[in-house]
């Protein structure tokens, strides 16, 4: 027997092969046993449907099987199809570049658009930079680039057109675009000790530098003692520990690196380390005497004396002596 098909169900499939995917998505799914009423709209099937007014409202809760909107034995009973003449409106954001982003001359800068609602009109997207096209892309995902150029603040808009070509939305940053700076050795000086400093052996000092980048990228500051690393550091003030170990004459001199690995060396500063010197004896001297002592044989000379102590003479004698410490 040859099948029949019914006038409902060919309108149906002539709806879901014109029937756009946003307006699809705008409406709830059917749902089998969910309580519909009269004015509802779900889809199913690919298609949109209404629930009929009453009392043919009443089928659309019914069995899945016999109501279905699309696929039930009798949904025509229940439901009829619905199209939407209102889709929702386009939105359209720029995902790259950033707003106020930076960018080097040269450089090839993403062009890229988010679009949301009515999308399916969109045909193509163009990318244009102060105002001038640059890009027109006509597939998904509507991604592009552009080399950027012109050392200066730029405007970028991306436009969303349908096959007529009439624009259905857009969207707008700037960004600048910046020179680039070629690559530049750090600077570097010795501020403390300064030349010709006298230095204790064993002692710590702290050696200070003066570090200066185009890039400002310095990575470290190495301290060198007669050629040899001594010390480094990883961040600015750039204050360096060094604890002599030899007397003498010694060359400092600091080499700072920065990201890249260039480097830049100090004019070397020469110091000098000695040893530590030895403190004095000090004779005491008290402001006033209860009597003097004559030196003699038994009573200076020959006597043990205090350490600190003295023995004065009388006029004539010989001059007073003090019993230093000893050390």
């Amino acid at each position: 027997m040859q099948q029949v098909l019914r006038p409902s169900r060919l309108a149906m499939l002539v709806a879901l092969a014109s029937l756009p995917g946003w307006a699809l998505a705008a409406y709830p799914a059917y749902q089998a046993g969910t309580a519909y009423k009269a004015g509802d709209i779900v889809s199913n099937a690919g298609s949109l449907y209404q629930c009929k007014e009453f009392p043919y409202s009443g089928w659309c809760s019914g069995a899945s099987s016999h109501y279905a909107p699309g696929t039930g034995t009798v949904w025509a009973d229940a439901w009829t199809l619905y199209q939407d003449a209102n889709p929702p409106a386009l939105d359209l954001t720029l995902s790259s570049p950033a707003a106020d982003s930076s960018v080097s001359v040269g450089a090839e800068l993403a062009l890229a658009v988010n679009l949301i609602g009515g999308s399916d009109a969109v045909t193509q997207v163009v990318y244009l930079v102060d105002g001038s096209q640059v890009a027109a892309i006509t597939a998904a995902p509507w991604s592009a680039s552009w080399a950027a150029s012109g050392v200066g603040v730029h405007q970028i808009t991306a436009r969303a057109l349908d096959k007529d070509g009439k624009s259905l939305d857009e969207a707008q940053v700037s960004v600048t675009v910046t020179a680039v700076v070629a690559p530049e050795a750090p600077k570097a000086s010795i501020t403390s000790p300064v030349a010709g400093a006298k230095l204790t052996l064993g002692r710590a000092v702290t050696v200070t530098g003066n570090v200066t980048d185009a890039n400002n990228d310095v990575a470290r500051v190495e301290l060198y003692v007669d050629g040899k690393k001594a010390s480094e550091d990883i961040s600015a003030p750039w204050q360096l520990s060094w604890t002599p170990q030899t007397k003498g004459s010694a060359a400092l001199t600091l080499v700072a690196v920065d990201s890249q690995n260039l480097s830049g060396e100090s004019a070397p500063v020469s110091v000098s380390v000695e040893e530590a010197a030895l403190p004095q004896p000090v004779a005491i001297f008290p402001a006033t005497f209860a009597r003097f002592i004559a030196p003699t044989a038994a009573s200076a000379w020959g006597m043990t004396m205090a350490v600190g102590s003295s023995v004065i003479s009388p006029p004539g004698a010989p001059a007073r002596m003090v019993c230093p410490p000893i050390w």
